[in-house]
């Protein structure tokens, strides 16, 4: 399996002005649906390209 850096992408993955506008679409429809938290993972031919979560998973307590 590839390494996965710290900001989800795979290194040669996606490139960081799409991560960009992915991240701002996700958290547009977070805040538009009232999602609390949300994991996502994008795949090219079987490698993960990006991966990462957004908000928490407990409301209540604001665990990420």
């Amino acid at each position: 399996m590839d390494e996965i850096n710290n900001i989800g992408a795979r290194p040669g993955g996606l490139d960081q002005a799409v991560v960009t506008k992915i991240e701002a679409i996700i958290e547009d429809i977070m805040q538009e649906h009232k999602v609390p938290g949300i994991c996502i993972g994008i795949l090219k031919n079987g490698l993960v390209e990006y991966s990462s979560v957004f908000g928490v998973a407990d409301v209540e307590t604001e665990q990420p």
